[in-house]
């Protein structure tokens, strides 16, 4: 279960620039249980300042018949704790906890965003210097965001605060400590004036939907505008996401229009790891230069591990020596991601990763071929989330099976055996 919460219960700053306190009127009700009610804090007519400042004071959610305030405005039970009015006015109030609940296999059985309609009368925004953002959780992202850019820049929303958790196994987290194992917190931004939660499941999900979104990006390059665009530079550092986590392709510097009388570049500029080897030793750039590099990028996404790692090891080789050895890539994939139910789909983005790496250009499958397959195996993967009674294997056997007939022959790899281009460095 991964919960992100505010702690220690959220304080709301009311907005009005000028509050003066006045005398209570005689009959007006000065007290909830254990909480003061202050001007322009009030329960009842007549006795609170404005729409907002509005406190309800009841026994529904009280223990043992006690008095409870909350704020009457909101759509929800929120429980005052706490009212102040000097030196500034203030709600200590508390949230319900935002939570998502997964099951042995992956898959939301429940879920809670944190939506409470606290400030349909403008009065309060969340205050960024008592509060923090807290997720609890192991391998989750999580964040809150507020306020509609406009279409101004790539965010939908003005304002975002979140942060990641990570575990590599149940036991990695440690009671008393908060900073990213289990546990991550970060500051509010201002004017926060909701408390609305939004769950990415990390890192397993998010790496397919990059790896499909991605692919995406390059075959409508390669094929669905007038000029066909060439990018020459495909690596992680260029692969952007948006707050939506929407891989977005950036950095065209080397890319080329592809036109008749221009194929070929005098300089060949691109990153060492990633380049086409073809393009690095010709200075031809082709749609399977980008090929090429995607096929990189994908083993990087599968594996959490650069190009060259372990200070001599090399990505593509390690991969070519563990399919030629034991048909799978397994032993290379990134522990946090290689759950039982998912390795199936690893070793099929490791397979076709391997087949964008292969010498012969004529045999690596174009972009939309790549996305293709990518899209089917996310089909694959959602389609399993969504009957927990169908093992993994049965759902991703006939979907795999039907899709790759349909789309690419009867064409199923099941060698691979393969030789890889590469290029000294």
């Amino acid at each position: 279960m991964a919960s992100s919460w505010l702690l220690a219960g959220l304080l709301l700053l009311s907005s009005a620039a000028e509050i003066i306190v006045f005398g209570r009127s005689a009959g007006c009700q000065a007290r909830c249980g254990d909480v003061d009610i202050p001007y322009p804090f009030g329960i009842g007519g007549g006795c609170f300042r404005s729409e907002g400042f509005e406190i309800a004071c009841n026994t529904s959610n009280g223990d043992d018949g006690d008095l409870v305030p909350t704020l009457a405005a909101a759509n929800d039970t929120i429980r005052v704790q706490r009212l102040l009015v000097d030196p500034r006015p203030e709600v200590k109030v508390m949230l319900p906890v935002a939570y998502q609940c997964y099951n042995s296999a992956g898959n939301v059985t429940r879920d809670f965003y944190g939506d409470v309609e606290l400030n349909k009368n403008g009065v309060y925004r969340i205050s960024d210097e008592r509060n923090v953002f807290v997720v609890l959780g192991c391998n989750t992202v999580a964040w809150t965001q507020n306020g509609d850019s406009g279409g101004r820049g790539i965010y939908s929303s003005l304002y975002y605060t979140g942060c990641v958790t990570y575990c590599s196994d149940s036991g990695s987290a440690m009671d008393g400590k908060c900073a990213g194992i289990g546990c991550c917190h970060v500051d509010i931004p201002p004017e926060l004036t909701d408390n609305v939660v939004t769950f990415q499941q990390w890192p397993r999900d998010l790496r397919l939907d990059i790896a499909v979104e991605s692919a995406e990006g390059l075959r409508y390059m390669h094929s669905s505008i007038s000029h066909t665009i060439r990018h020459g530079d495909i690596k992680p550092a260029n692969i952007l996401l948006t707050d939506k986590f929407i891989a977005k392709i950036s950095d065209f510097g080397t890319s080329k229009l592809l036109t008749a009388d221009k194929e070929f570049t005098m300089v060949v500029a691109g990153s060492m790891g990633y380049i086409d080897p073809v393009f690095y030793m010709t200075g031809h750039l082709t749609q399977k230069s980008d090929v090429y590099s995607f096929g990189v990028v994908l083993l990087e996404l599968i594996s959490r591990k650069p190009t060259i790692y372990d200070k001599n090891y090399s990505l593509i080789i390690e991969f070519q020596k563990a399919y030629d050895r034991a048909n799978s890539g397994r032993a290379l994939f990134d522990k946090d991601i290689a759950i039982e139910e998912d390795v199936l789909i690893l070793e099929e983005i490791g397979r076709l990763a391997m087949d964008c790496l292969n010498e012969k250009i004529e045999e690596q499958p174009d972009m939309k071929e790549v996305a293709a397959r990518l899209m089917m195996l996310r089909r694959s993967r959602n389609d399993r989330q969504k009957n927990y009674n169908a093992s993994p294997q049965q759902y991703f056997e006939e979907i795999s099976i039907e899709e790759n007939c349909k789309n690419f022959g009867a064409d199923i790899r099941t060698n691979s055996s393969r030789t890889l281009l590469l290029h000294s460095v």
